[in-house]
């Protein structure tokens, strides 16, 4: 999963808000992987995939977003 999310762009981004948002989608990342080793259903495990690679990478590249991310 971890390749989904991989931003050529990031190390060349200074940018605040950037970074801020590649941060939250990159913790979101990381409790898909903690769900995942402690035995979360593969139905619960599709749905956070869902939210993760649709609606927080959409919130993540649209600047004009709210800086709040979206809701689980």
């Amino acid at each position: 999963m971890s390749e989904k999310f991989k931003s050529p762009d990031f190390a060349a981004n200074r940018d605040p808000e950037f970074r801020y948002r590649s941060g939250f989608q990159h913790g979101a990342q990381a409790v898909f992987e903690f769900a995942r080793k402690k035995g979360m259903s593969a139905k619960d495990l599709k749905e956070l995939e869902k939210l993760i690679c649709v609606k927080i990478n959409k919130w993540r590249h649209d600047p004009s977003a709210n800086p709040v991310p979206p809701k689980l």
